[in-house]
Parts: structure tokens; sequence; C-alpha cells
């Protein structure tokens, strides 16, 4: 009986690594330094071998260590925050940090997958958002401009308040 239940054990190990091999994992738009718009994509990677694996809370220390040094060689970003690592077992054990920084002219977020053996994980580029045709804009994902509505100052009429500054 334990030779039966072994064999399965195994047997869906392998079966949730070959389902999870290619698979994505996490996705999101970032400004080059450069200002080129592009959307990374975090996947499984092909070779992974999974274990078991612990959340610790050194484990989490280990992983957000790791995170912080590579987002910041892999992105060139610089005055980064590290806002969060978060553990996530499917569809392999891994952490995804999270980070506020600056990357050229632009603040922004951005991240870093860690897997169970404490490797960071290299995403893909899967798609450049290109300027639109006018070059007013991206014309994919594109971050809405904020526009500041000017309001006309209304004349006061300002009297001494007792000390207290002015009253309208």
């Amino acid at each position: 009986m334990r030779i039966l239940s072994a064999t399965v054990a195994i047997l869906s190990l392998l079966s949730v690594q070959a389902i999870g091999q290619g698979m994505p994992m996490l996705n999101f738009n970032l400004t080059k330094a450069d200002g080129t718009q592009v959307v990374y994509e975090f996947r499984v990677p092909d070779n992974v071998i999974v274990s078991s694996f612990a959340d610790t809370a050194e484990a989490q220390h280990r992983a957000g260590v790791t995170a912080l040094t590579w987002a910041q060689s892999f992105y060139g970003a610089h005055d980064v925050f590290l806002q969060s690592v978060d553990f996530k077992a499917s569809p392999v054990p891994h952490y995804v940090a999270s980070f506020n920084g600056q990357i050229g002219t632009a603040r922004q977020v951005f991240f870093a997958v860690i897997l169970g053996s404490g490797t960071p994980l290299q995403p893909v580029e899967v798609r450049v958002l290109s300027k639109s045709s006018t070059g007013t804009g991206y014309s994919e994902g594109a971050r809405p401009s904020r526009r500041h509505a000017t309001v006309p100052s209304t004349a006061r009429s300002e009297e001494e308040a007792a000390g207290r500054g002015f009253r309208d």
C-alpha cells in the first residue's frame, strides 16, 4: 500500500510540473528608462523542478532581499521601496515581490518573482506598446494623462480677524 501511495504522489507531482511549465504567473505594464512601454510576463520555466517548499519568515526575508537586488539591476531602478513579498503556491511555489521605484523619469510599480529554490525568474517581454500614429499617446494600455483644471481665483475680502490671521 505504501508503494502505491508513493507512486501516486510522484505521478501527481510530475503532472503538476508538466501542466505548469510555460504557464503565465504574472504580467504587468512598465515604462522603461527610455520611455518605451512594454508588457512583461513571468512564466513558469520549462526546466523548473518542483520540490517541497515551506513558506517561513526566513524564506520570505531571503526572497525579499534577492528580489530587491535583482529588480534594481534588471529594471535599472533607483530609489526603490519594497512594498510586499507574497508566497504563492501555484502553479509552482514562488514569491512575488512588489516594488515602487524610479525607472528613468517615471516612478512606478514593478515586480520580481523568486522561485522556491531562491532563484529570481527573468520575465519575458511579451509586447511593446507602440505610439499611436498621431504621436500623442500609446495605442495599447496607455496611462491616462492627468489634466488639472484651473479655477480662476475669486476676490477675497480680507479683514484682520483679531490676531488670528485674516477672515474671508
